[in-house]
């Protein structure tokens, strides 16, 4: 190998040692910064799923408590005082947890039925109840829920909660006229 071959063979292997191009860089900048927004929308989606499914448990405990109290005494106890007052929790956002124990007749009355939660939670709840013959409603913010009208003894349960402040209000409504539960906006 010739002396001139040797020198520039040595300025390549120099050039390269020497790091990446801002090209290279630039690149891993930008594929990092992709897989970072998908992981963020999947965190979000994850945030959301478990706050949504807060709700769930306690319908299904408020439901379950109204049917055994119903059991008990033959009638539905009436929690609320309309089906838009919620607890613990009047205006609930998705940012701020409240406590479910207070000294409320709302919280007397959620204890009469056996609900029982242990924990801060994010949604307003309420449960109304009726000796039926009246048209069921479930109040603001249900738009394409509607229970049949009945002569029979009926509960109504509603969750709220505006999970990403300013958007819509997640809704969830159940009753004793169907085993699932309902939701409007769920993610907004």
């Amino acid at each position: 190998m010739t002396m001139k071959a040797r020198g520039k063979a040595q300025k390549i292997s120099a050039s390269r040692a020497r790091g990446f191009t801002l090209v290279e860089l630039m690149a891993v900048v930008v594929i990092t910064g992709i897989l970072a927004s998908l992981a963020m929308v999947g965190y979000r989606r994850y945030v959301d799923s478990a706050k949504t499914g807060e709700a769930r448990e306690v319908i299904g405990s408020i439901k379950a408590g109204q049917e055994s109290y119903f059991d008990e005494t033959m009638r539905f106890l009436n929690v609320s005082t309309n089906i838009n007052t919620y607890y613990p929790n009047a205006s609930p956002t998705g940012f701020i947890k409240t406590s479910w124990v207070s000294d409320s007749d709302a919280y007397k009355n959620f204890g009469r039925i056996g609900v029982n939660v242990t924990s801060p939670v994010y949604f307003g709840y309420a449960s109304i109840a009726s000796l039926g013959g009246d048209e069921p409603s479930a109040g603001d913010g249900v738009t394409n829920w509607s229970p049949p009208t009945t002569a029979q003894p009926y509960y109504i349960v509603k969750a709220v909660c505006d999970i990403n402040p300013g958007g819509e209000k997640t809704v969830f409504v159940s009753s004793s006229f169907q085993s699932d539960i309902y939701g409007e906006n769920v993610g907004e």
